[in-house]
C-alpha cells in the first residue's frame, strides 16, 4: 500500500502473534457471536436455548406461482422472514411492492425446528408448474 517494504517484517510479527493469541485462547469470531446473540435476544430465547436460525437461498424457476409476483401478494409460510432477493448480481432489501422474477434468489431465515415445513412450501411454490 505504501510501494514499500520497510514496515514489512513488523506488520508480519504483528498479525502472526495476534493469531497465535486468539488460537491460545480459543476465542470465537466476533461478528458470529455477535450475529448468534442478536438472533437470539431478536426472537426472545434465552442463552442455553436449542432453536438455531436456518438460512435458504430458494431459486425462482420461470413459470413457478411466485414468478410476477409481488411480495405481499403471497401467502408465505408462518415463522419465516425475506432477508434479501438476489436479482442478477444486485442484491435487493425486500418491500412488499417487490415483483418476483424468474431468476430471482431469495434469501429466507427461519427456525430449525420450521425449516423443513418452509423450505417444502417455498419448493412447491417456487418450481414451474409447467413440465
Amino acid at each position: 500500500m505504501t510501494g514499500s517494504f520497510t514496515n514489512l517484517l513488523s506488520t508480519g510479527v504483528v498479525c502472526l502473534v495476534a493469531y497465535m493469541t486468539a488460537e491460545l485462547f480459543r476465542s470465537h469470531p466476533i461478528y458470529e457471536v455477535l450475529l448468534r446473540r442478536f438472533l437470539r435476544q431478536d426472537s426472545g430465547q434465552e442463552e442455553g436455548t436449542s432453536s438455531e436460525k436456518i438460512i435458504m437461498e430458494v431459486p425462482i424457476h420461470k413459470g413457478s406461482p411466485l414468478d410476477g409476483l409481488q411480495i405481499k401478494d403471497f401467502h408465505w409460510p408462518g415463522h419465516c422472514l425475506i432477508v434479501s432477493v438476489k436479482r442478477g448480481s444486485q442484491e435487493l432489501i425486500p418491500a412488499g411492492d417487490i415483483t418476483i422474477q424468474a431468476g430471482d434468489y431469495l434469501t429466507v431465515l427461519t427456525d430449525d425446528i420450521y425449516a423443513s415445513r418452509v423450505r417444502q412450501k417455498l419448493h412447491q411454490a417456487s418450481v414451474s408448474s409447467v413440465f
